[in-house]
């Protein structure tokens, strides 16, 4: 794979959902990157065909009001696969990459994409020295403040530019303007690159070292379904799970078993009963103050975790 054409041209991508399910998709957004200038978005609502989390509602805003009558992910699935037209989809965080494998793997059509990348893998290498590597932590990092997270197309904008700053280092300046100074009206679907082609600049040995590494280790098409994620089972789900070789499953699929919750925490196991109303744990209640915060982190439920990860009953 060329290098430089894998990081002067890509998608950036996030979603978010209606509820626990991955599977339900309620907002899409996309910003295509050429040579550091955004020459393309995609914003899409879409109606999941199942209820909201009252949860998921405080933390991205969107109800079933704001769904109603919007095309549904079957609907909208030939429109994004056009936008991406088979390019490098990078994406903070795992959520987002299950979220369309789930998604897709219901309408029987997987994403034909170049690759994938994860900005949170890439964050943890270039900036070590952050209290955590939530998008608007890196992205307040970089120059690139994020004032509406949680909102698809800003969240895939952020990604993007971290994207590029891992890749370029110190010498990374944000040259184009903020989406969220923008009317989407004002960006027409494809813009003219007038900068500067990168592959005149100057980078950074530690960073071109760093995406090799990347690459070598995580561009995979067939990437594991939990790579790069640090699991924690709550307390009361673990008599509930019972899975004696837990561990060593998850390892199979890519993850990392944690005892504790963390900044590097990606999941939440919760009983089943606690997303159905039920009264919620001290670990779970911890989570959700996290999430709303900015983490890149999910809670999910036994059976969900048992389906996204092939364990057995």
């Amino acid at each position: 794979m060329d290098n430089v054409d894998t990081l002067d041209r890509f998608i950036a991508l996030d979603v978010e959902t209606a509820n626990p399910n991955y599977a339900s998709i309620c907002q899409i957004g996309a910003v295509k990157f050429e040579y550091g200038k955004i020459v393309g978005v995609f914003d899409c609502m879409v109606d999941p065909c199942t209820t909201f989390s009252g949860i998921h509602t405080d933390i991205h805003g969107i109800d079933e009001s704001r769904v109603e009558g919007q095309p549904t992910f079957p609907e909208v699935l030939p429109r994004l696969e056009r936008f991406i037209d088979r390019q490098v989809v990078v994406h903070h965080g795992f959520f987002d990459r299950s979220s369309l494998h789930q998604a897709t793997e219901l309408v029987g059509q997987p994403l034909a994409v170049a690759g994938w990348a994860d900005t949170v893998d890439m964050a943890r290498r270039a900036w070590p020295e952050l209290p955590n590597h939530r998008l608007p932590t890196v992205s307040q990092h970089i120059g690139h403040p994020l004032p509406n997270h949680h909102h698809a197309l800003a969240d895939a904008n952020a990604a993007g530019h971290v994207y590029i700053a891992a890749m370029y280092g110190p010498s990374y300046q944000p040259q184009w303007p903020l989406l969220s100074q923008l009317s989407l009206w004002d960006i027409p679907p494809v813009l003219k690159s007038t900068s500067t082609s990168p592959r005149a600049r100057k980078r950074s040995p530690q960073r071109t070292s760093l995406f090799r590494e990347y690459q070598r280790r995580f561009w995979q098409a067939d990437r594991p379904r939990l790579a790069g994620e640090e699991v924690v089972i709550a307390n009361n789900a673990k008599w509930e799970l019972g899975c004696p070789e837990l561990q060593s499953q998850i390892e199979r699929h890519g993850g990392k078993l944690a005892s504790r919750l963390s900044d590097q925490t990606t999941t939440l196991v919760v009983p089943d009963q606690e997303l159905a109303g039920a009264k919620q744990s001290h670990q779970h209640k911890r989570a959700r103050g996290w999430m709303r915060d900015g983490q890149a982190l999910r809670v999910v439920s036994i059976s969900e975790f048992k389906r996204l990860a092939e364990l057995g009953d």
